[in-house]
């Protein structure tokens, strides 16, 4: 009676660690490992209970023991994490008990769930399990219990081996989508669970962040994760804190028909286009403020633009967790804030600058364009050739950014209709308006034609020819 009671006991310790477990899906390494010795340890516990009130008989107890450590193991997302330190771990479940018959079935037992647990991390796990199976044999004497011992070892192997061919055929399957049908979601929680394989995967997952109405100069964003093999996961999203005016906010663009064809177009494996409500929940009281980067030029005539920029951008970065993140050129400033965001805040994610994509006569591609009315449109493209004229003044040799910025603004001046917003010239990194030019700058600009505003930059290197 005494060991049923014990053996009841031990099942609900099991139950109540993996609950415990399963409440915090992703544990800290130690807390890897201590769950891993926990689940043996509970393991060789319920199996020598079993096998006492069996009156000897250990075939049963075998299957109960590999279910009380697998659940508890596999539960808590043990095996997935382990990588390469499986070899140790074998050598771990290796216990002096073995000088016993049952203590080394009951090891053999909880070494097996803990293969099965494994079962995701390829070869060293199998390698470990394997060392450690053999060191079994080798402590007991005769060769009548070699059978049961060799089963659990094999199908250790065989754990190890049908979820890698399950991944391989998993990542074939999304190659196959490519270019097909892209899988399209609003909800968080689907972009979570939809590429949490895949970061087991070779390759690396790549995001573009977007507002819609996509373009040429998108698809070149596009084609640079293409370039670099990733895994592409495209949001659209119109963030509503980021606009200034309510008008502006109410007229932007949003062909998301359009945009899921031009998606699946060109091979984007994810989009995602959530609404208002699942971005911002409940108001929202954590912003981020990239105070001297953000402060100058768009931030000086947009307050509060950039605060808004870099949480949305904080946030899409927490969902997607991309290995990469693409971002044009032609927003100069932003590329800029998120670039800093991220080396301030250890962010691991690669920004990536593509340069600007223009029309045949300069203007720089952007979703704004269409609101540009057919004699604003004609005119739009004085703001690039303002931008050369400056660059072409450093090119001769002038270091004044002031008699620089000059010659730029009277390009821009000649068209009564333009509204100028500012013509600077900054630092790259900084976005800073600089006293003398050296190095590289980048000439940036900023006007108004009727209701629409336009926005573009060129980096200049000094010494460098255009």
């Amino acid at each position: 009676m005494n060991l049923a009671r014990s053996a009841a006991n031990i099942h609900i310790r099991r139950n109540g660690a993996r609950d415990r477990i399963v409440q915090h899906p992703h544990p800290s390494f130690p807390e890897r490992r201590q769950v891993l010795r926990q689940g043996r340890h509970l393991g060789r516990q319920f199996v020598v209970c079993r096998q006492r009130l069996e009156e000897g008989v250990i075939g049963g107890p075998f299957l109960d023991a590999e279910i009380a450590a697998g659940a508890l193991i596999d539960e808590g997302g043990v095996g997935e994490a382990i990588g390469k330190d499986d070899l140790a771990a074998g050598e771990r479940g290796v216990d002096p008990l073995l000088d016993t018959l049952p203590a080394a079935f009951a090891s053999a037992s909880s070494a097996l769930a803990v293969g099965l647990a494994l079962g995701r991390a390829g070869a060293f796990a199998a390698l470990g399990l394997l060392r450690n199976y053999l060191f079994g044999l080798s402590r007991l004497d005769g060769t009548a219990y070699a059978g049961v011992l060799l089963a659990p070892a094999v199908a250790g192997l065989v754990a190890t081996y049908l979820p890698a061919q399950r991944r391989a055929a998993a990542q074939r399957n999304a190659r196959s989508r490519i270019g097909s049908v892209v899988q399209t979601t609003t909800r968080i929680d689907d972009v979570r669970s939809w590429l949490a394989p895949l970061r087991y995967a070779p390759r690396t997952i790549g995001f573009v962040p977007t507002m819609g109405a996509l373009h040429a100069g998108h698809l070149r964003l596009i084609e640079e994760a293409k370039r670099n093999r990733d895994w592409l996961v495209v949001s659209i999203f119109v963030n509503p804190p980021q606009f200034n005016e309510q008008k502006d906010l109410l007229n932007y663009p949003r062909p998301l028909e359009a945009d899921e064809a031009f998606c699946e177009t060109h091979g984007v494996d994810l989009l995602f286009t959530p609404t208002v409500e699942e971005m911002y929940p409940q108001a929202n009281c954590s912003w981020i403020e990239v105070s001297s980067v953000g402060k100058y030029l768009c931030g000086q005539h947009r307050p509060g633009h950039f605060r808004a920029v870099a949480t949305v951008v904080m946030k899409l970065f927490q969902i997607v967790q991309p290995n990469r993140a693409y971002f044009g050129e032609k927003d100069a400033q932003q590329l800029a804030v998120v670039r800093r965001m991220s080396a301030d805040l250890n962010i691991p994610v690669a920004v990536i600058g593509v340069p600007t994509v223009r029309e045949p006569d300069g203007l720089a591609i952007s979703s704004r364009n269409v609101h540009l009315t057919g004699a604003d449109r004609a005119i739009a493209p004085r703001l690039h050739l303002a931008l050369q004229c400056a660059a072409e003044q450093i090119r001769e040799g002038q270091r004044s950014p002031g008699l620089i910025r000059r010659a730029g603004m009277a390009v821009l001046e000649a068209e009564p209709r333009i509204e100028i917003d500012y013509f600077e010239i900054v630092d790259p990194d900084e976005m800073q308006p600089l006293a003398a030019v050296h190095g590289s700058v980048r000439i940036a600009a900023a006007i108004r034609i009727g209701s629409v505003r336009l926005i573009d930059n060129i980096l200049v290197t000094v010494g460098q020819p255009g």
